[in-house]
Order: structure tokens, then C-alpha cells, then sequence
């Protein structure tokens, strides 16, 4: 379904890769299951577990605030 949503928006807005994470219901503040277009899912797989927490977006994603 996620997969499907990111096939339309590319008819929406310009883009060559669009990633997309579920929030998890086990552990807070983590995500899991990603999908995406334009990255392997070894790459998506990394990100949570090595990039996360470089990411300046998680606050605002999690929080609400910058």
C-alpha cells in the first residue's frame, strides 16, 4: 500500500527516491518496516539502525518541534 501511495505521488511532484517508515508499536520513538522507492531495502534497513540519529527531522517528526 505504501509502495502504491509513493507510485502516485510521483505523477504529483518531481522526485528520483522517497523513503517511508512505520512508527513502531513496540518501542517508542522508533521505526520499522520501511518502503520506499529509488533505495535498496538494505539502505532503508541501515538507516534505522546507524543514520537515525543524525537526522535532524526525527524531533520534528516525533515531537512536533524543531
Amino acid at each position: 500500500m505504501r509502495s502504491q501511495v509513493m507510485k502516485q505521488l510521483q505523477y504529483l511532484f518531481d522526485f528520483d527516491s522517497a523513503s517511508f517508515y512505520l512508527a513502531s508499536q513496540v518501542r517508542e520513538n522508533e521505526l520499522e518496516r520501511p518502503a520506499g522507492i529509488g533505495y535498496e531495502l538494505k539502505d532503508m534497513e541501515a538507516y534505522i539502525h546507524e543514520f537515525k540519529n543524525l537526522d535532524y527531522s526525527e524531533g520534528l517528526m516525533f515531537t512536533g518541534k524543531i
